[in-house]
């Protein structure tokens, strides 16, 4: 498939970036919860914000995404829930922080994380929420 029907398709299947972003934030305020338990709560609200999108709870969505009734997948539309490793990673530029302001930049100018391209995944409407 062409690139550039293939970015357009992607594009039109992705969640609005309101939507994303305050799913974002909510699962932020979840992880640093998380963080305030003594000993092991640091650990706990990292490991939240590494894995949110592929706890086998969570159908593919965080707790923030699941409020918007999103969900991420691969770009050939299986769950997310069964790559773990590209959910570390796509969430793992976001602690990075020259990616991080690339990713954010990519993000507001696009619509799209450069982390969902790296791992070719997506956000979009679960149709079954």
């Amino acid at each position: 498939m062409n690139g550039e029907v293939k970015r357009l398709i992607n594009n039109a299947l992705s969640a609005p970036m309101l939507e994303r972003e305050v799913a974002f934030v909510i699962d932020v305020v979840i992880s640093l919860s998380l963080a305030i338990f003594p000993y092991v709560g640091w650990i706990a609200g990292l490991l939240y914000f590494f894995v949110r999108d592929v706890m086998p709870f969570g159908q593919s969505r965080s707790f923030g995404k699941s409020v918007y009734g999103l969900r991420v997948v691969a770009a050939d539309g299986r769950p997310a829930r069964t790559q773990w490793q590209m959910s570390v990673a796509r969430n793992l530029i976001l602690l990075i922080p020259v990616l991080n302001l690339i990713d954010i930049y990519r993000f507001l100018d696009t619509g799209r994380r450069l982390a969902d391209e790296w791992t070719e995944m997506r956000v979009e409407h679960d149709e079954n929420s």
